[in-house]
């Protein structure tokens, strides 16, 4: 599991909301067929340096319905990579609270849904 640094604030001291260094991915997949791919360390851009997401993204967020993990989903769609990028990547814009708000419901049902999935070796849970 990679571990995602961000290049806005590498060695700079601020205070954020959100953690500047996360390890893992999370992929959403939604009902209409898109699927995007990016790195937990995705709050953190968008809260605390205001990126700018592609509006496609954006809109699957506040508007798509999730496709919950399940062998199925796999053959749907083609991920699109989004937030994998160095400082001069960023694209500057406004977003609300509500579509950070619903990014992060859709992750944690992502997390929930993948974990119910698991799979727990003899002794585990």
């Amino acid at each position: 599991m990679a571990l995602y640094i961000c290049p806005k604030c590498l060695w700079k001291e601020k205070d954020h909301k959100y953690p500047r260094a996360m390890a893992g991915v999370i992929t959403l997949r939604f009902k209409n067929g898109h699927v995007w791919t990016f790195p937990r360390l995705i709050l953190h851009y968008i809260h605390d340096h205001n990126w700018l997401p592609p509006k496609d993204f954006v809109d699957d967020v506040m508007h798509g319905e999730l496709l919950l993990y399940s062998s199925t989903d796999l053959t749907i769609g083609v991920s699109r990579e989004i937030g994998f990028f160095c400082e001069d990547d960023l694209v500057i814009g406004e977003l609300s609270d509500q579509f950070i708000n619903r990014l992060k419901l859709l992750i944690d049902e992502e997390d929930q849904s993948s974990e119910v999935l698991r799979y727990y070796g003899p002794g585990e849970k």
